[in-house]
């Protein structure tokens, strides 16, 4: 409606007013006359509001129009005299101006796609409208709002295929190629493509029930699309911001996790727990080989991830919609896990392998296939086995020194390494790398202090430390513990008769033999001088002496250099046994007892294992 005549309806009644009260207050006959004008004049315009208000409220009352949630429109379901409405109410310029204000403020809500679709109802004049948007973590198009006969709708895959190749207007024949319903109600679909400088598109599907869309539609209507583009670009540009602080502030929470952490294996579970949970990168498995010392070939450490695709399937939620919390909350020891388990117990060998010699030099990742050339048989057998085809190997260096091998993979959602991830991954793969060289030299430090450097067995302080804590765990939870003290049998003649030089290589070889009969969790320990002592943790008087057996049985079988010098022509050794609870209740108790069965087999002829006995010992004494 003219703005004008409502103006000039409301002059004409203030006038009317002042006109009955000068004729009131002169009774001039000049007053009079003008106020009948004005009432004549008046009442012709309020006739016109009245027909113009009579319309709207007719279309309003037919349900021919409707009001938009988060918009100042109402949008209209018959178009007859929408023409008419727009230019006496509302001009073109303001239409635009006001779409833009709604659209700008609604950039950074999460309502933004539902205002995009009810503005783009106004410009086309339809109720029949959806977005749908590619989504680059998942490489799909999802559908994001719809209303009308759109308001629910399902894409197929050809969608994903032609998305680049689709015109303005898709003809009633191509539905099915694109979607999973018939929609009978219309016509034919418009396609309007909103395309982001982020390599992010969207698209807006519209169509009518009762006409085809007419090309000149969109060339109509070119300012008012302008708009909603701008705010898409906008949208993405200020999601894309949002989730890289996400991204940031979820980087640097791992870091300070990792700096913090002192322990190599919780460090290597954080590391592949952020590459493969959702909230991180959201890699479907993640497999870390390290650097032997000293040795061509590269040890399977850890993974996360499955095996198989039934594995993965019954395992989804917890590998991939997992958060970084939750992951971290499970055990970091996973040996139970197949993949785990396949990995820790194979090597990748350097010798005649092309491709990981090249990968380690160039201090950068590839993307590698299975078949590619430069794998040695060997290996590419042995990647084969944790069902790789395609993956990203990235090689972990700290300044010069090589690390380990970090290969990642999307076997089972087939997702492609897009370049923004491949980036996020490699910073976060320098920064880790600088984390597990801290660790190594911490470890290393912290060994000097508990390692015998001569025998590189702990030394007697971590005894003392590992034994008290060792019985204080058995006695609360009832456990057996057990202690083996051992003596070289005439070592003093042998350090005289040969030098205190091979005595030191004498202590080295014999060293290696106790270490290599225990178990990983024993501890064993020079205590002193050629006196030895292994800790055996839930092991019985009786399983300690089939160790001490066989250690002693192992050393009596070696030749060592000049052994023929020794009273017994060989290198012998003498030990004691004791446990806890069975004969005795303390560590000042267990070490005593021990020490004394040691004595006593010293005393009985050497060269022999004894469990402590108190009526042996008695006798002795």
């Amino acid at each position: 409606m003219k703005f004008s005549i409502l103006i000039l309806n409301i002059i004409l009644f203030i006038f009317g007013i002042l006109f009955s009260i000068l004729y009131l207050v002169t009774f001039s006959h000049i007053f009079i006359i003008a106020f009948y004008v004005i009432l004549i004049f008046y009442f012709l315009t309020l006739l016109y509001v009245y027909k113009e208000l009579k319309f709207v409220l007719n279309i309003i009352n037919s349900n021919k129009i409707k009001k938009l949630s988060d918009s100042p429109f109402y949008v209209f379901t018959d178009f007859s005299h929408l023409g008419k409405i727009i230019n006496n109410f509302i001009s073109k310029d303001k239409m635009i101006g006001a779409i833009n204000l709604t659209l700008t403020k609604s950039v950074t809500n999460e309502n933004f796609f539902k205002v995009v679709v009810e503005n783009f109802a106004i410009i086309f004049n339809t109720m029949n409208v959806a977005v749908v948007v590619y989504d680059p973590v998942i490489e799909k198009m999802v559908f994001k709002y719809g209303n009308g006969h759109l308001k629910k709708i399902n894409l197929t895959d050809n969608f994903n295929l032609i998305q680049n190749k689709i015109s303005n207007i898709i003809s009633k024949d191509e539905f099915v190629n694109i979607f999973k319903e018939d929609f009978e109600e219309i016509q034919n679909i418009g396609i309007y493509k909103l395309n982001s400088t982020l390599n992010f598109n969207g698209y807006i599907i519209f169509g009518y029930t009762n006409k085809k869309i007419d090309a000149s539609l969109f060339n109509d209507s070119n300012t008012l699309l302008l708009e909603i583009q701008t705010a898409f670009n906008l949208h993405v540009n200020n999601n894309v911001l949002n989730q890289k602080i996400k991204d940031l502030n979820l980087l640097n929470k791992i870091i300070t996790l990792m700096e913090t952490n002192k322990n190599i294996d919780q460090l290597l579970h954080i590391f592949l727990t952020h590459i493969t949970a959702n909230e991180g990168l959201g890699f479907n498995r993640a497999i870390y080989f390290e650097k032997e010392e000293s040795k061509n070939y590269l040890k399977g450490v850890k993974s996360i991830g499955p095996l198989t695709f039934e594995e993965a399937q019954s395992k989804w939620e917890a590998i991939v919609s997992c958060t970084i919390d939750v992951f971290l909350e499970k055990n970091s020891e996973s040996e139970d896990e197949p993949l785990e388990k396949l990995v820790q117990n194979s090597n990748l060998f350097l010798h005649n392998d092309v491709l990981l010699n090249d990968i380690i030099d160039s201090k950068t990742y590839k993307i590698i296939d299975i078949s590619s050339s430069g794998f040695s048989n060997q290996n590419r057998t042995i990647l084969q086995s944790f069902n790789l085809k395609k993956m990203l190997m990235i090689p972990l260096h700290s300044y010069d020194n090589f690390l380990g091998i970090l290969i990642v993979d999307n076997e089972f959602d087939n997702k492609s390494f897009s370049y923004d991830r491949i980036n996020s991954l490699t910073s976060f793969s320098n920064q880790t790398s600088l984390a597990i060289n801290n660790i190594l030299l911490y470890e290393k430090i912290s060994k000097l202090a508990i390692v015998d450097e001569l025998t590189q067995l702990y030394n007697r302080r971590f005894f003392n430390e590992t034994l008290e804590n060792e019985v204080s765990r058995s006695l609360r939870y009832e456990k057996n513990c057990s202690l083996i003290m051992i003596d070289i049998d005439f070592f003093k003649n042998y350090n005289d008769q040969n030098g205190h030089l091979v005595g030191d290589e004498l202590l080295r070889l014999i060293s290696k033999i106790f270490k290599s009969s225990c178990r990983h969790n024993d501890h064993v320990c020079r205590y002193g001088g050629e006196e030895f002592a292994i800790i055996l943790p839930d092991t019985t008087s009786k399983g300690a002496l089939e160790v001490a057996e066989k250690i002693r049985k192992k050393v009596l079988e070696n030749v060592f250099p000049y052994e023929e010098k020794q009273p017994l022509k060989k290198v012998t050794i003498s030990l004691g046994i004791s446990s806890i609870p069975e004969l005795s209740d303390s560590s000042f108790s267990i070490k005593d007892t021990a020490d004394k069965a040691l004595y006593a087999a010293k005393y009985s002829g050497k060269n022999r294992s004894l469990i402590f006995d108190p009526t042996i010992h008695a006798e002795i004494k």
